[in-house]
């Protein structure tokens, strides 16, 4: 929030990667092909397979964050967990073992 009040959100969502087209799913008719997920549930093709990923917007949704709001140096960034592990090492045990699950 900005000291108007005024609050921001930032889209961190997935999105279709570059190539990916309208026509990348349906069949020479326009439909749907059914299949058979990993988990052998019936689906369609839309939802199998490497073509139905989107690429991940944490990375791009956390640069912008940075662009408007951060002041540390990007290569302060990594460094991060490696000083919160001496500042902090009563926090970072609960929450690495947390990582396990």
């Amino acid at each position: 929030m900005d000291s108007a009040g005024t609050a921001t959100t930032i889209d961190f969502r997935e999105k279709a990667p570059i190539n990916a087209s309208p026509d990348m799913f349906p069949d020479k008719s326009g439909n749907l092909v059914n299949g058979i997920d990993l988990y052998e549930q019936k689906s369609t093709i839309n939802h199998i397979g490497a073509k139905s990923i989107g690429m991940p917007g944490t990375v791009a949704g956390l640069y912008l964050a940075y662009q408007k709001y951060g002041y540390l140096p990007r290569h302060t960034w990594f460094n991060l967990p490696s000083t919160w592990r001496k500042r902090f090492p009563t926090y970072v045990e609960p929450v690495k073992r947390c990582e396990l699950f």
